[in-house]
């Protein structure tokens, strides 16, 4: 009855109006109806309207008028009575040009904040009452864009009052897209409201205004960080960042928002020391929804795995497996067979294994536990990772998978791993879990540092973005994660360089086995104590078979290992690699050139109460010495040899040839009778040979009588205990290949008494090698001063 009331009423209007100028043109007016009828928010008031208009005009009761604005004048009065709206007006404006008012986001940002100003006025009253006057309700963008210098200049200082007065009566413009903004404020941000509905005629669109769950200022790109950033323990100091950055007048004058989100991200990454934290301003963003695995024919299938995994069998029977994408459980069950049949099919038979992640760029968490578990055993399970979920503050763990579609690749063939500057995210963890498994090598270059999950979360209404890392990886065995910093390769070479790196290691791991055990082979036989060289022999090879070689990557570091095995097991640091290259004396040398190499290796001087002093740091071969014989004693020897007492300094010796030993020895003793200074067994001849005195020197000899302080039964010992080191070593050659190992093959007879080897010679008198030499000089100063 409203509606049809209001229609009969325009209807009686439009006739009035009709009659006072005939002239009118009936189609104006039915022009000003429809606007109505298409525009006018409550349409049920206006059905019927537009048929009693024409109805009334075809009755010929409309006469004319001649004045516009006595017609929109009565036109207003008739629209505003008929449908009780005050707020429809009819006018005549024949020069009327649209104002259209800047938007205030487009307005630069000094002009937003005066503006703001002006009509925002606040006050803290007695008994602690807030007082806030809104003469403009300013719209979502320059409420986002000036958020946080609102919050800090005007709410944060009304925040904490214990009432307010709202003030609204000058309120005369305003967005309504500002005003949940205002409402969110003065409710709880849980359950939402539902504060309005709004129906816009124009496009017969209704749409809900609710309460908002994030506010500027409490809960802005802040809380986005704090409530999402996998690693809270870093977060300590960001709001006050955020705040810092969203009050600084130079940020607020930044009118791109492009520049804007450059500008927070290097900020937000400062604070974190995080490059992977990211601010983005995108207003056309779509989030990706993972498209699902059409139901395809299998050979089209087929085609797709063969594009997105490159598998290829190089020479030497070594597999090589490219993947780009590493698919999750979903997937790995709807298209396994087919990589089995594809792919894991042909390079299960190979000795060894390429897996190329050089270009994996993306990935599924859920995949980690497939990859790994195919180089791992069945049982017992291993715990690859844990996974650290920020939104949910909860840990999952990752373990190896007990059955798996197909054969495992196993543990005893070799895996090689190659990374890049870009591999990132899942695959670098599937790399850093491998590693630290001992089962794989990874070569390359150090990896991007990524993250197992990074979720783009939408920054309250805005359009901008934050690219935040919401979970991360804990590794099971370091206790560290990948994240950030990478994944650093065993062997570092150039990512273009990695492939023939890796073949190259593969082929030395196809070698090792052959040099351990030729090693122990050598060390059974050759070793100077015959039981000690089996025990070692076996050790060695125990640890062989026992997969400690399997991880070696290159000669260098298998050296170094067999040395080190070696010492451990024998006891014995003279059992090592040699480079077989001894010291040899120019053959083209002149006179002038050995005596200065002379000087340089022997250290002579003459102290109080004629006491000499003889350093020298090595036992030359024989063979060199008789060369140069001549030269020592005239250039050396001779300065001390006429001395009453004697200190040869032997605390930085590293021992040398046997050979010079007799010959050394026998000039500190007479030449009337031949002494056996010691017992020499040797292992490879199984006999033992006397190690005597010379009959024959090059120079004079020091004789018996006079005192000496040095390393054998002739001598008093002052210092430290010696390093109980070995006869000098012979080379071996190990196998076909060009390693050498050092083995002493002699050793003094323990049938004499305990053999100083691996033990060392306990000093007469025991002091620090420091101040050895001032002991051995008091000493014998203080015997000489007795004699006097």
């Amino acid at each position: 009855m409203a509606s049809a009331s209001a229609s009969f009423a325009l209807i009686s209007i439009f006739c009035r109006v009709f009659i006072t100028d005939a002239s009118f043109q009936p189609a104006l007016v039915l022009d000003m109806a429809k606007i109505l009828l298409d525009n006018y928010c409550f349409p049920e008031n206006l059905i019927g309207m537009q048929e009693a208009i024409q109805q009334a005009i075809n009755s010929g009761e409309i006469l004319h008028t001649s004045d516009h604005k006595t017609l929109a004048a009565v036109l207003t009065a008739g629209v505003q009575g008929a449908l009780n709206d005050p707020r429809l007006t009819v006018s005549y404006e024949p020069n009327y040009v649209p104002v259209t008012p800047p938007a205030l986001p487009t307005l630069p940002t000094e002009q937003l904040i005066r503006l703001i100003r002006n009509s925002v006025k606040l006050e803290l009253m007695d008994n602690n009452v807030g007082y806030l006057r809104i003469d403009r309700i300013i719209g979502q963008e320059p409420t986002v864009r000036l958020g946080r210098l609102l919050h800090e200049n005007i709410w944060s200082k009304l925040i904490h009052t214990s009432a307010m007065i709202f003030d609204l009566r000058f309120s005369t413009a305003g967005e309504l897209s500002g005003v949940p903004y205002i409402i969110s404020y003065f409710s709880d941000p849980d359950p939402l409201l539902h504060i309005d509905t709004i129906y816009d005629r124009p496009t017969n669109t209704t749409r809900e205004v609710w309460t908002m769950p994030h506010l500027l200022g409490d809960r802005d790109m802040a809380k986005v960080l704090m409530d999402n950033y996998c690693s809270p323990e870093k977060l300590a100091g960001m709001e006050e960042a955020i705040d810092a950055a969203s009050s600084n007048t130079e940020i607020l004058a930044i009118e791109d928002p492009t520049v804007l989100a450059t500008v927070l991200t290097d900020g937000v990454k400062s604070t974190l020391r995080d490059p992977r934290v990211k601010v983005t301003y995108e207003p056309d963003y779509v989030p990706e929804v993972p498209p699902a695995i059409p139901d395809i024919p299998p050979e089209q299938l087929a085609a797709v795995v063969k594009d997105t995994v490159n598998v290829e069998v190089l020479e030497d029977n070594i597999a090589y497996l490219k993947i780009q994408h590493i698919i999750g459980e979903e997937v790995a069950q709807k298209i396994g067979s087919l990589l089995l049949e594809h792919v894991w099919s042909k390079v299960l038979p190979t000795s060894a294994m390429i897996l190329d992640l050089r270009y994996a760029v993306t990935g599924e968490m859920s995949g980690i536990p497939y990859i790994v578990s195919y180089y791992t055993d069945a049982e017992p399970l291993i715990h690859i990772d844990s996974i650290y979920d920020r939104p949910s503050d909860s840990t999952s763990e990752l373990w190896s998978m007990p059955t798996l579609l197909g054969t495992r690749y196993g543990t005893s063939k070799p895996l090689i791993i190659l990374t890049s500057k870009n591999t990132i995210g899942v695959a670098e963890d599937v790399a850093y879990s491998l590693k630290n498994l001992k089962r794989a090598t990874i070569v390359g270059e150090k990896t991007a540092g990524g993250s197992v999950k990074i979720d783009k979360i939408k920054v309250g209404d805005t359009d901008f973005y934050v690219s935040v890392p919401v979970a991360k990886s804990i590794n099971p065995i370091t206790g560290k994660s990948w994240e950030v910093k990478g994944v650093t390769p065993d062997v570092r070479v150039d990512a273009e360089d990695a492939m023939d790196a890796a073949i190259a290691i593969i082929k030395l791991r196809a070698e090792i086995p052959m040099i351990v055990k030729a090693a122990a082979s050598l060390v059974a036989k050759n070793y100077a104590f015959e039981s000690i060289g089996v025990d070692v022999a076996e050790k060695l090879e125990a640890l062989l078979n026992s997969g400690e070689y399997s991880m070696v990557s290159s000669k260098k570091q298998l050296k170094e290992k067999l040395s080190a095995d070696l010492a451990k097991l024998s006891g014995d640091n003279c059992l090592k690699i040699t480079d077989n290259s001894p010291t040899m004396l120019p053959t083209d040398a002149s006179p002038e050139m050995l005596i200065e190499l002379i000087k340089v290796s022997f250290q002579t001087d003459v102290f109080e109460n004629n006491i000499g002093y003889l350093r020298f740091d090595m036992f030359g071969e024989f063979n060199q010495i008789v060369v140069v014989a001549q030269i020592i004693v005239e250039q050396v020897w001779n300065k001390v040899v006429d001395t009453d007492a004697l200190i040869i300094d032997l605390r930085n010796n590293a021992g040398g040839s046997i050979n010079p030993i007799a010959g050394f020895c026998s000039y500190f003793f007479d030449a009337d009778r031949e002494i056996v200074l010691d017992k020499l067994y040797d292992r490879p001849s199984g006999t033992t040979k006397d190690l005597v005195t010379l009959q024959e020197l090059t120079g004079r000899r020091y004789g018996s009588k006079k005192i000496l302080l040095i390393l054998t039964s002739r001598a008093m010992i002052v210092g430290e205990p010696t390093s109980g080191s070995c006869q000098p070593p012979n080379p071996f050659q190990v196998g076909d290949s060009d390693i050498f190992l050092a083995i002493p093959t002699t050793h003094s007879d323990t049938a004499q008494g305990l053999a100083w080897e691996g033990t060392g010679i306990a000093p007469h008198i025991p002091v620090p090698a420091d101040t050895a030499l001032d002991t051995a000089k008091g000493i014998l100063n203080k015997h000489f001063s007795g004699q006097k």
